[in-house]
């Protein structure tokens, strides 16, 4: 009985191409020979699956097939119509091959790197020197790697891709030609110094700008500042991943600093003002209001971090500082203020009363 190429891909019949195309490459995933070896079902299903494909993705025999229920064509299944190897072979190499001639992909080429900077160098931003080695470009070969020093020309048995169609039954699948071992090009004796990989490793430098207020795990790209291939073109991407050293006095969440300095017990009381450092290197006088409590904040305004036009804010803590060694006069005077005061701090009947009326 034939199969309707609309079931075994799961789509509806009023379904786009781009939808179809989805639906093939998904289960041409799930049940292409390679990911199930030694599965006979898996390979029907891949040949069901890729016959449907043949169908819907041609517009004549999907509007036949619509209309009279096969595409007229002399094959079974679907009434026919299996396509060619060379159109299942296209959309697999799509999906599991290389690129063409051999070439590296962009994420072969790029390389990765971490850097480590200072609490200071985030907030206040500068620039980060990098050393490190990349593949650069064998100067004997030109980066071409052959003996010549000439283009190498394409590979006579892939015609450049790196790939062959190999048959498996009727159906085939992609594979590494061994006649360039998935190089695309006919290297000949090879470049002598880089052995035909047309690149050898060498030091390189950058600098890399650092922006203020860099968040900790942030990613900086530097266009081609990543290794190179065989045949020229562009390097590919360095990403350098920047971590952040712990300050000792200052926190930072989103652009705005969090720090916490200490006042004395007069100061809170009867108000003053403390300094206070930034990371901008500089101290700041921030005046304390009188009955100032412990942990109240203040703000001082664009002291943060982050660009000047967005720079956030820095928020500091007020801790009153106890003192744990007084000379005699200190604290004679301690008690006497004491004294003054009374037995009954301001404002603890109220609170008392509170915590009974709980009970009540």
């Amino acid at each position: 009985m034939t199969k309707d190429p609309y079931e075994v891909l799961g789509v509806g019949r009023d379904a786009a191409g781009p939808e179809i195309k989805k639906a093939y490459r998904k289960l041409a995933a799930k049940f292409h020979p390679d990911q199930n070896p030694d599965d006979p079902e898996a390979e029907e299903q891949f040949k069901a699956i890729a016959a449907a494909y043949g169908v819907l993705s041609n517009p004549e025999k999907r509007s036949r097939y619509d209309r009279f229920g096969d595409t007229g064509d002399s094959a079974s299944g679907f009434g026919g119509g299996f396509p060619g190897a060379g159109e299942v072979f296209s959309d697999l190499f799509d999906m599991f091959g290389r690129s063409a001639r051999g070439g590296s992909s962009e994420d072969d080429r790029n390389l990765r790197a971490t850097t480590e900077i200072s609490f200071i160098e985030m907030a206040r931003g500068g620039e980060k020197t990098l050393r490190y080695r990349r593949r650069e470009p064998c100067t004997t070969c030109a980066g071409h790697g052959t003996a010549d020093a000439c283009s190498a020309p394409a590979c006579s048995a892939c015609g450049g891709s790196g790939q062959v169609a190999a048959q498996r039954g009727f159906f085939a699948f992609p594979q590494v030609c061994n006649s360039c071992r998935g190089a695309g090009v006919d290297l000949g004796d090879g470049c002598s110094v880089c052995r035909g990989a047309g690149v050898v490793e060498g030091r390189h430098e950058v600098t890399v700008r650092i922006p203020a207020g860099i968040a900790a795990g942030s990613r900086l790209r530097v266009r081609h500042g990543g290794h190179h291939s065989r045949g020229g073109g562009a390097a590919g991407h360095l990403l350098v991943e920047v971590r952040v050293e712990l300050h000792p006095f200052f926190e930072v969440q989103g652009k705005n600093l969090y720090c916490e300095v200490p006042i004395h017990y007069p100061t809170a009381v009867l108000g003053g003002s403390v300094e206070v450092p930034t990371v901008d290197g500089r101290m700041v006088r921030m005046n304390i209001p009188a009955g100032t409590q412990t942990g109240s904040e203040f703000r001082l305004r664009h002291k943060g971090v982050g660009p000047e036009d967005g720079r956030g804010h820095q928020i500091v803590r007020v801790r009153i500082a106890v003192p744990k060694k007084l000379n005699a006069d200190q604290r004679r005077i301690l008690a006497e203020y004491g004294t003054a005061l009374g037995d009954t701090p301001a404002g603890e009947k109220s609170f008392w009363k509170a915590i009974a009326d709980l009970f009540e």
